[in-house]
């Protein structure tokens, strides 16, 4: 299994304290409601692309580590639950009876 990531919200959380930031402070900074901020940092919120181009903006960042921060914790998260990879094995069982002789997937 894959190591814990760091939740993307809890970098969020670092970035507002390296510069004394309150969520408000970033809210307005970005334009953005108050409540935007604070649902990303408790997961309640997806980091849309505009969101990681305007954190990477206000944080110095690039928007690329919000989203790449985000998918690392939502695979993470898929990755421990059991019905989603009790499918996934099924349907690698499905792929593998599929192929034609002699190729492996």
């Amino acid at each position: 299994m894959r190591p814990r990531p760091i939740f993307h919200g809890d970098l969020l959380r670092y970035q507002l304290d390296e510069y004394h930031w309150t969520q408000k402070d970033l809210a307005e900074i970005i334009g953005r409601p108050m409540q935007v901020v604070s649902e990303i940092i408790n997961d309640k919120k997806e980091i849309t692309r505009v969101t990681a181009m305007e954190l990477a903006a206000a944080t110095g960042t690039t928007p690329e580590y919000w989203l790449q921060a985000q998918d690392a914790w939502r695979l993470w998260q898929m990755g421990r639950d059991r019905a989603l990879q009790q499918k996934l094995k099924d349907i690698t069982a499905r792929a593998s009876a599929s192929l034609r002789p002699g190729r492996k997937l």
